[in-house]
């Protein structure tokens, strides 16, 4: 754990992942877009329903 460094805000939101929110039971975060700044939108859907491709 020596080796760790701060990772800036911009580093954080390009881990694919990064800025999924949390979801309530039965739900699921999903990609629903991507807005002006290229940044992803999310969504919480049933966890029983696919996520749409963009």
């Amino acid at each position: 754990m020596r080796n760790l460094k701060k990772l800036s805000k911009r580093d954080l939101k390009t881990i694919n992942g990064g800025g999924a929110p949390v979801c309530g039971t039965g739900y699921k975060p999903c990609i629903i877009g991507i807005d002006a700044n290229d940044s992803p939108k999310w969504s919480c859907i049933p966890s029983n329903l696919p996520c749409k491709p963009l």
